[in-house]
């Protein structure tokens, strides 16, 4: 209530994924209230950002998330993305060689619609850094696997259910 108050305020949202996904990658969050929360600073008349980490669980995925927040009217001014480097085992370098050549197909069909702004950069970025060499020992899809199997017995949640795409992909 307090914070209404104000006109010159400027949020940024950390979001990466939709639905299910989202709920797995924000463990504890609810994708409803999340929506439900965001539509709510909507009528403040504010400023919203979305802050984006591109990783090894929604590499499939972000496209359709910016398209979503796209739809509900989010201008790509609104967009910053940028790659996860740590831990190793969430880093889009653990995917195979094909699978990754499949975002980078994908990253420059993106910036090929020119979308300018924020949004362009973050996937310019993106692409760049995809395309560095780097060291492929230290990368690999069962890393992400074993990392994750480790994260669901603590929490008692299953990334093979949420993310089916990573199971024997390597």
């Amino acid at each position: 209530d307090l914070v209404r108050k104000f006109r010159n305020v400027h949020w940024t949202i950390s979001v990466e994924n939709l639905e299910q996904e989202y709920e797995y990658v924000r463990f504890h969050g609810n994708w409803a209230t999340f929506i439900n929360n965001l539509e709510q600073v909507r009528t403040y008349d504010h400023k919203i950002g979305f802050n984006m980490l591109f990783f090894i669980l929604n590499y499939h995925s972000i496209f359709d998330t910016v398209a979503y927040f796209q739809k509900m009217g989010f201008h790509n001014q609104n967009f910053v993305i940028g790659p996860i480097e740590d831990p190793l085992p969430l880093n889009i370098r653990c995917l195979n060689k094909s699978l990754q050549q499949d975002v980078i197909t994908q990253l420059k069909y993106e910036i090929q619609k020119s979308p300018g702004y924020l949004l362009q950069n973050s996937y310019e970025n993106i692409l760049k850094y995809m395309q560095q060499d780097y060291d492929q020992s230290l990368y690999s899809l069962s890393m992400t696997q074993k990392f994750l199997a480790t994260l669901d017995e603590r929490r008692n949640t299953s990334y093979q259910q949420t993310f089916p795409h990573l199971i024997n992909n390597d």
